[in-house]
């Protein structure tokens, strides 16, 4: 379970708030990648699998992805990620 405030600081943290009520399908490629990332950290489950994390995002929404994903694995979660970029997987 998780708080509408999780949900909240989330949409905040990845400048998404003002798309909250829009279907997915009206969503950019960057706002669908958001909404994935942000469900997964929300359900907390203990392995996050990812394919090309950032393909989409603005450079503050990846700065956020690797805040949020350094504070999942801290909190005990895992990671497990594809990328063709050598700087993502580094």
């Amino acid at each position: 379970d998780f708080s509408e405030q999780q949900f909240t600081s989330l949409a905040e943290a990845f400048h998404f708030s003002k798309y909250t009520n829009r279907r997915i399908s009206e969503l950019s490629l960057g706002n669908r990648q958001k909404v994935v990332l942000m469900t997964g950290l929300l359900l907390r489950a203990p392995l996050f699998i990812l394919d090309e994390p950032l393909v989409g995002l603005d450079v503050e929404s990846i700065e956020v992805f690797y805040q949020k994903m350094g504070e999942y694995c801290e909190a005990g979660g895992t990671i497990l990620f594809s990328s063709h970029l050598l700087d993502v997987v580094q």
